[in-house]
């Protein structure tokens, strides 16, 4: 789980350094994925304070990571779809959790709109949606290796 936590706190600190320094805005779909990351590290911190032997975290970091790989699936579909099948753009972050109603700001969330189909940064030609995938991917793996040696 210390894997975990650090890469976690590794991702989120890369997050914060490409909204302040690069000035990258993050979509919805990026806003899903951070909160997947630090749900992630929560879970993580959580199973080292109470030095947890049982299976419940990793099973935690492990449907966290589905559901983050899930966000970063979503942003990569829409990344690739031709640019008159983008849905339009939406209204900012701020604006929408100011306005809408937690039910409908979850489902904006989940749904993405036309700037999560934009390409601000790549690696290697990979989005940042596609490193965040990769991530997940990492995070189920670790998960799933300490729910086999039974131990978080």
């Amino acid at each position: 789980m210390l894997a975990t936590l650090l890469g976690a706190a590794f991702l989120l600190g890369a997050a914060t350094v490409f909204m302040h320094v690069q000035r990258l805005e993050p979509c919805l779909l990026c806003v899903s994925q951070q909160l997947a990351f630090f749900a992630i590290g929560l879970a993580a911190a959580i199973a080292l304070a109470l030095n947890s032997r049982r299976s419940l975290f990793p099973a935690i970091t492990g449907i966290l990571s589905i559901a983050g790989g899930a966000f970063a699936i979503r942003q990569l579909w829409l990344q690739s779809l031709p640019a008159d099948e983008v849905p339009a753009c939406g209204a900012s972050f701020e604006y929408l959790v100011d306005v809408l109603p937690l039910g409908e700001l979850i489902g904006a969330m989940i749904s993405g709109t036309g700037e999560c189909a934009e390409i601000d940064w790549s690696l290697f030609g990979i989005s940042m949606a596609g490193w965040a995938l990769f991530a997940f991917a990492c995070f189920l793996a670790v998960s799933i290796y300490c729910l086999r040696i039974g131990r978080a």
